[in-house]
This record gives structure tokens, sequence and C-alpha cells, in this order.
């Protein structure tokens, strides 16, 4: 019972950084205009773009997955662009509880109440989980991407397929991540 306390409590705690004032204080940067006009044009045109858009060197193009997702957030709350921002405090917020368990079966319950406290507080990554960006999502692959691993390494084989769709969606959100 107090474990399940203590879990509902670094929740609560990562809960609330995520989602305090999230409407006022969102950052909001050049590149994620990018982004929102990108699915606002998918929205309005209707035509599903086969790449995002264009990175700093211009023959290079970020993937279309976060612009799908932007898209459906916004046309499904009709445009309003504070909604992806929640969704990203929220998956934030299910990502502290993901790291808990994965943590826990991998190296045990005072590893996981650590390094889910440290994830829940430290202040980048509440800073990344308040942005609606195409990079926010990227912890929460990463975390299922490294559990996986760990239980490829172990000798499940048949997680493999997974890990590679993983793969696939870490490099359609950021380049670097495949690497």
């Amino acid at each position: 019972m107090k474990l399940i306390f203590m879990i509902i409590l670094i929740l609560v705690l990562g809960g609330f950084l995520r989602f305090d004032r999230i409407s006022e204080l969102m950052p909001f940067i050049g590149d994620q205009g990018w982004f929102y006009l990108s699915a606002r044009d998918m929205i309005l045109t209707g035509e599903i773009p086969l790449v995002g858009p264009q990175t700093s060197h211009p023959w290079i193009h970020h993937g279309a997955l976060w612009t799908y997702a932007l898209g459906i957030m916004l046309s499904v709350f009709s445009f309003d662009p504070i909604v992806p921002a929640y969704f990203m405090a929220g998956l934030g917020t299910v990502t502290i509880l993901l790291l808990y368990l994965i943590a826990k079966s991998m190296f045990g319950i005072k590893v996981a109440f650590l390094a889910s406290i440290l994830y829940a507080a430290s202040p980048l990554i509440v800073m990344n989980a308040r942005i609606p960006y195409h990079t926010s999502p990227i912890p929460f692959f990463v975390i299922v991407l490294f559990f996986l691993t760990y239980r490829w390494i172990r000798g499940n084989v048949g997680v493999f397929p997974v890990i590679t769709f993983l793969l696939g969606v870490l490099y359609n959100h950021e380049i670097t991540t495949f690497v």
C-alpha cells in the first residue's frame, strides 16, 4: 500500500509540473510553427504529405509522423493550438509510470523510484514534456525501445520486429535518434 501511494505521489508531482499553467506558459518556437502550418495545410487541402517540413539543410526533411499526429489533434479540437501541449504533458506523465515499471523489472524497486523521481522533476525533461514538438514523444519511445532491447538480449527474439518498428518511429520523429 505504501508503495502504491509513493508511485501515485510521484505521478501527481510529475503531472503537476507538466500541466501547471500550460496554456499560459507553453513554449512555442519557430520550428513548431512549421509543423503546425504543415498540419493545417494537410487538413485544409486534404493532401497528406509524405515527408515533414525541411530541416536547416534543405535536402533533409523531418518525418511526417508528428505532422499527422498534429493534424488529428488540431482537426478534432477545432484548431486549438494548446491541445497538442496537453497531449504531450499527458504522454510525459504516462512516461513516468512507464519508466518506473520498466526500471523496476530491469533493476529493482530502489532504482525505479530514484529514476522516476528524477524523471518526474528534472527541469529539462519537464520543459520538453510541455512543448508540443516532434522531439517531445522521443523519451516514451526510447524507454520502450531500451526495455525491448533488454528483452531481446535476454533471449526473447519475438520482440525484434517491434524493435525495428520503434526504430522507424524514432527515426520519423528525429533523425539523430536512429543512431
